[in-house]
């Protein structure tokens, strides 16, 4: 089993916290007036096709800045798990927020993957309003730039699949579920005609993923795309915290 392209060990690594009251988790705040406390994760990626690592988490200055504790230094929980940041080649950062595109020097071989639209909306209008401002900070931006200056930027065109991770009816193991696979869990969720979607299982998997993917490069012109950005009511914004 471990010999198919497709299995890959995904690490969730800890490495910071803060403690804070439910309603600031929220845009339009929560009635309960209890503790939900924020957990920051990096995560690792391993497979046939070598080691990846998403998300970059943000360094003791950022950790000090923002109010946050430091448990653990991504290096450090990296180390944890067998891997040494400075050999790390491909680096995937999901978004620009501070929490995921920090520690600027941690991966000095690595290339990083991220996509056209997160750079355009992190490096254009929407930066020109301050509450869409308030999880990015430009030290971590103007470093991108810097990198895609230096050649080590791979810019990708949109999300190429659905990921679903969920525990395992058997086992109980956390697996994950990519392109079609995925598509099908979820349907299995759904209510009405979505629901009879499961019995595509059948199908062999390369001739479902062909099919995912031919309707992944049209889904624009059936469903369209947004190319503004929502501006918060001025109750949404009282929600933000500088």
């Amino acid at each position: 089993m471990n010999s198919l392209p497709d299995i890959h060990e995904v690490y969730a690594v800890r490495y910071a916290h803060h403690d804070r009251p439910k309603h600031e988790n929220y845009i339009g705040g929560d009635p309960h007036d209890t503790n939900e406390p924020l957990a920051y994760f990096v995560w690792v990626i391993k497979g046939p096709h070598g080691t990846f690592v998403m998300d970059t988490g943000f360094d003791p200055a950022m950790a000090a800045k923002r109010g946050r504790t430091i448990v653990k230094p991504v290096a450090e929980g990296l180390r944890a798990i067998d891997v040494d940041a400075e050999q790390v080649t491909d680096v995937i950062i999901s978004h620009l927020h501070y929490d995921h595109s920090g520690n600027h020097d941690l991966f000095p071989r690595a290339r990083y993957h991220l996509q056209d639209r997160e750079m355009a909306y992190g490096t254009g209008r929407c930066m020109c309003h301050a509450h869409q401002r308030i999880p990015f900070e430009v030290d971590d931006v103007v470093a991108m730039v810097r990198k895609v200056f230096d050649g080590r930027v791979v810019f990708h065109d949109g999300v190429d699949s659905l990921v679903l991770v969920e525990p395992d009816e058997t086992s109980g193991e956390e697996r994950v579920y990519v392109r079609s696979g995925g598509a099908l869990r979820v349907a299995r969720y759904l209510g009405g005609p979505w629901h009879l979607a499961r019995a595509l299982a059948v199908v062999p998997r390369f001739l479902r993923d062909w099919a995912y993917d031919g309707f992944a490069r049209i889904r624009y012109r059936v469903f369209g795309r947004y190319e503004s950005c929502p501006i918060p009511s001025p109750e949404q914004r009282a929600r933000f915290i500088d």
